[in-house]
Order: structure tokens, then sequence, then C-alpha cells
């Protein structure tokens, strides 16, 4: 292997390391508040479970939108448009203020949605005055991640992870003062945590906000002076390439929930091994996506710097990434499946399910990691709208209606339960990758052909 290519993936890396870390310490302040509610009692811990269903999809649609300004203001840093970067990222912090406000009032009214789900009537008002308390700090958790885009735009990863890391640090006092009442506070339980978290939200987007005004590496493009109006044209150039995203993220995050829903018919032993399988997934997920956003924004900065040759080499390195940790993950869940479904449960009904749906999930890593660094190239060249389209098909074409079929029907082969859902999610993946992976190569090639190779000396060999 050359040396422009080991640069390339230590660059890569190096972007990388930063995300995954955010994303953990994310999962770790969801995990705290699950702990420490559950030592509340089942309604209080019924109550956030209910509340995080609600706003965690919503929340996950919005931030895919943000996540437009990566690699716009990636493109501009590539060509050194120094200027033009604090100005979108004022249209980015626009577009994150109206979208917070926006569901932060519907979730303050959710009372009426949770009555036409058929929620439990005894856990709608305290799930509902949870939403409310958390609904206070829902614009600054937007602002926040558009700040941390917006860094990681220009290549710094790390304002993201520290301020998150500090949030998760802030997180566990904050459950303990609003929840149980210490301190004068009065003890609020399941609506204390949301108290909690707007309070940790709003912190963490004040500190993103100071460092980037005042960081040397960052202050020179002037996100937080001389302040713009809004600027339609610009607002409509992110939200063309955001919403795209948001929906993607969206349509993943919700099939899990739609399958999940469809075997709670079959027993709770049978959905919590779904769960524990689902949730190994998750967490292995993090490396792919985070390396997948490393790469999103390389290529925008090879791209900004006309040099497309690079920009696809960078990719090609992101899928082989991608896949090496998928050989990782997949042995992982092959050679320890027992150990990793122990670490949930100890019941033995549950374990022996879980580890019979790991198998499936070892094959799951490698369509999962191949699509979503393909969806990360792709968002490096500002293509989003297809991979929408191949995303929505894939999992709500293909992998729910096969899932459907072989888990809860006897039409193919005698109903499967879980195992049949992950064959369909499998299959979904699997033409999701393929298809992204033919629109790479296409795209890829299309701005080869249309920008003039830079000199041999600058490219990446």
């Amino acid at each position: 292997m050359s040396k422009g290519i080991l640069q390339e993936a230590r660059h890569i890396l190096h972007l990388a390391y930063p995300i995954i870390i955010t994303q953990l310490a994310a999962s770790g302040m969801g995990l705290t508040d699950t702990i420490m509610a559950g030592q509340l009692g089942a309604l209080d811990l019924a109550a956030i479970a209910i509340g995080a269903g609600v706003w965690v999809p919503l929340y996950l649609f919005a931030k895919g939108t943000y996540m437009a300004l990566t690699p716009t203001v990636a493109h501009l840093f590539g060509a050194k448009r120094n200027d033009d970067i604090g100005t979108y990222g004022q249209q980015g912090l626009w577009i994150g203020l109206v979208c917070g406000l926006l569901l932060a009032v519907l979730l303050a009214n959710i009372k009426p949605l949770l009555h036409w789900l058929d929620v439990d009537p005894d856990i709608i008002p305290l799930s509902s005055q949870y939403l409310t308390a958390l609904a206070f700090g829902i614009p600054a958790l937007s602002l926040f991640n558009v700040f941390t885009s917006y860094c990681e735009g220009v290549g710094k990863t790390k304002p993201g992870m520290t301020f998150m890391l500090i949030g998760l640090m802030l997180n566990i006092p904050a459950n303990y003062i609003f929840m149980y009442g210490k301190f004068g506070f009065p003890a609020m339980g399941a609506v204390g945590c949301g108290w909690a978290t707007a309070t940790v939200a709003s912190t963490m987007m004040v500190l993103i906000a100071i460092y980037t005004h005042l960081a040397p590496s960052l202050k020179h493009f002037g996100l937080l002076r001389h302040w713009s109006l809004p600027r339609l044209g610009m607002i409509k150039e992110l939200l063309a390439l955001g919403l795209p995203m948001g929906i993607s993220i969206f349509a993943e995050a919700s099939i899990f929930s739609i399958v999940s829903l469809l075997l709670g018919r079959l027993g709770a032993e049978i959905v919590a091994s779904h769960q524990i399988a689902i949730n190994i997934s998750s967490i292995a997920f993090m490396v792919p996506f985070s390396i997948a956003m490393a790469v999103t924004i390389r290529i925008g900065h090879w791209l900004g710097g006309q040099q497309p040759v690079n920009a696809k080499k960078a990719g090609q390195l992101g899928i082989m990434l991608a896949l090496g940790y998928a050989v990782f993950s997949a042995s992982c869940m092959l050679a320890f499946p027992r150990f990793l479904a122990e670490v949930y449960t100890s019941d033995p009904t549950v374990i022996e399910l879980t580890v019979g749906l790991l198998w499936y999930a070892a094959v799951f890593q490698f369509s999962d990691g191949l699509q979503v660094a393909a969806n990360g190239i792709l968002r490096g060249y500002k293509d989003t709208k297809t991979p929408m389209m191949v995303v929505i098909i894939a999992y709500w074409g293909i992998g729910l209606p096969i899932g459907y079929l072989f888990g809860l029907t006897d039409f193919i082969t005698p109903a499967m339960g879980p195992a049949g859902f992950w064959i369909g999610l499998v299959s979904g993946l699997t033409a999701a990758a393929i298809l992204l992976l033919a629109r790479v190569v296409y795209i890829s090639q299309q701005h080869i052909t249309s920008v003039a190779p830079a000199p041999a000396a600058n490219q990446v060999s």
C-alpha cells in the first residue's frame, strides 16, 4: 500500500474516531436516563420509553437535515472560500432554530397523539409532561447539532466529541437533582428527566457556541460575527440537500420500530431477543457510520479543491475500511454470541433466541457497512435525493415485505418470527448497498470527466 493511501487512511480515521466517541456518548445519555428512571418504578420508566419513541425519530429526522451543513462547508473549505463558510453556517443556524422551535411546540402539545396511539391512559399524563419539559431544550439541541456539523465541515470533529462527553458527565447529576429532588428541587421523576435533558442540551449548545467563536482555528470564519439575516437562496440550497438526508435517516430508524411492533404479538421473550440483537447491531453500526461521516468530509474537501480523482480514492478507501470493520464485528458476533447475549439478560430462553439472531446480525454487518459507506460518499458529492429513494425502496419496498412474509406468514416457509424479519432486513440492506455503490461509481466518474484532473503530484496514489 502506497504512502499516499496510508496518509489518506490516517486522515479518515483521525476524523472518524471523535465521531465514534460522540455517538457512544449520545447513547450513554439515553442509557443513564433508562437506568435512573428504572430506579423510580415501572411507570416512570414506561413514560420515558414512550416519550423517547415519539421524540427520537423526529429528532433524527431534524438532525439528518442539519447534516447538510457538513458537506456544504467541506466543499467551501476545500475551495478556500473562507468568507462564505461563516455565512452558510449562519443560515444553518437559522434552519436549526426554526426547526427546533417547531419541534418543541409539537412535543409540548403531544398528548392528542399519545391518545391516538392508544398509549396506556396511566402513562399518558407523565409521558406528555416529560416531553413538555424536554421541549424547552430541543431548540438548543438543534443548534448544538448545527454547530457540530459546521465544525465537522472544516475537519474539526473533536468539538462535538468533547462537548457531548461533557453532556454525558452532566447528565447523571442533572438527573439526580431533578428526578430525585435534591438541592431544594422537588422530586419530579420522569418529568425531571426531561428537565435534566433540556438543561444539559442548553449547556452543550452554549459551550460549543463559545468554542466556535473563540477557537483560533475557527474564529476567522466569522460564524458569530457580522450576523446576517436569513438568505432564502442559501436556506433553500441547504434544505434541498438536507431534507432527503433527514427522510433517509427517519425511514431507516422507523422501520426498526415497526418491526418491533409487528413482533409484539409473539411474546415478550421474542421481542426481547430481537431488541438485544438490534441493540448490538446499533452499537456496531456507530463505527461504519463514523467512517462514512469522515469520508463525507474528505470528499467535500477534495471536490472543493477540484481534485475529483482524490475524492474517488477517498471513497474507495472508506468502503475498504467499512468492509474491514464488518469482518471484525461479524467475527465477534459469530465467535461470542452467548457472551454478548448474557451482557443484556440472564433469561436462558432470551439468551438462546438472541444467539440464533446474532448469526443473521453478523451477515447484516456487511450489507449495513457497505450501504452506509456508499451513503457517506454520496453525501460528500452532495447527492442525497437518489440515495433517499433507494433507502425508502430498499427498506419499505423490499426489506419490510420480505420480513413480513418470512416472519409472520406461512406463505413461503412456516413463520420464522424475528429471524424472518432479519432475512428481510438483510435483503433490503443488500439491495440498498448494490444500488448505492452503483450510484457511487457513476457519480465519481461523472465528476472526474467534468473536471480537469489535478497534477499527479497532488493526487493520492
